[in-house]
């Protein structure tokens, strides 16, 4: 769960809501392991923090330090997000979204498969590739970062203008992935098979050459498309 005060508000109440649809009294019920990420929080646009949309995209007022208005830059920030920097402080913030959700995404198959070789050990059994369901609870702009990062597509995607990967609040997703071929192998890349809206309405299943295929068709040129990614084909899978 991302650090902020909203997201483990959220996260309580989808808990709590978990264990009376299960039957359990509170009192009764055990601690869900909670996990409280850094790289999980939203995107971060340091110099307007704490201003409001409308105040930034009003002020005309350049100065000498500052020759360009916020007013102007805000329509930079929106027309081409990939390369806005703040000059005061030198943050990109897309930049930094990105490479944390990569970050973060690749973590989570980390952990997963390091789980699963640890009761496989345990157990004493075949190596284990059917791993339980890991819920994230994060932002809208991560999130979007991240169903894009767990694809294998590229980042030009975040600024699809159809809202194909835009998410409301409190709008869950589903993604479904594989281990990557010969096991349990902690840091190699693992791509997602398939994902899909669960809430507040629950869409078909689109797998990664499904979205493939979009890309080339709307915001990639035929020469640009990606391909999916080989680890993900054939055995069995998981969700995140």
């Amino acid at each position: 769960v991302s650090p902020k005060k909203r997201t483990r508000e959220t996260l309580a109440g989808i808990t709590a809501e978990h264990q009376a649809m299960s039957g359990v009294e509170r009192e009764a019920a055990v601690p869900v392991p909670v996990d409280v990420r850094p790289g999980l929080r939203e995107i971060e646009l340091t110099v307007w923090e704490g201003r409001m949309r409308g105040d930034i995209t009003a002020a005309d007022t350049a100065s000498t330090d500052m020759p360009d208005a916020d007013g102007a830059r805000w329509n930079r920030w929106k027309a081409d997000p990939m390369s806005f920097v703040f000059r005061e402080d030198g943050h990109a913030p897309f930049r930094c979204l990105w490479e944390r959700a990569g970050s973060e995404w690749q973590s989570l198959l980390d952990e997963a498969t390091t789980a699963a070789a640890a009761a496989t050990e345990l157990k004493g059994k075949e190596v284990q590739t059917e791993f339980p369901p890991t819920l994230v609870v994060a932002h809208g702009a991560f999130n979007r970062a991240l169903l894009l990062q767990s694809m294998g597509l590229p980042q030009i995607g975040w600024r699809d203008d159809r809202d194909h990967f835009v998410f409301d609040n409190c709008e869950c997703v589903e993604i479904q992935w594989r281990p990557p071929l010969g096991g349990t192998r902690v840091g190699g890349s693992s791509c997602a098979v398939r994902w899909r809206r669960r809430y507040p309405q629950e869409s078909k299943w689109r797998t990664s050459d499904d979205e493939v295929q979009r890309a080339a068709e709307t915001y990639l040129s035929a020469a640009a498309m990606p391909t999916p990614c080989a680890d993900v084909i054939g055995g069995p899978s998981s969700s995140s």
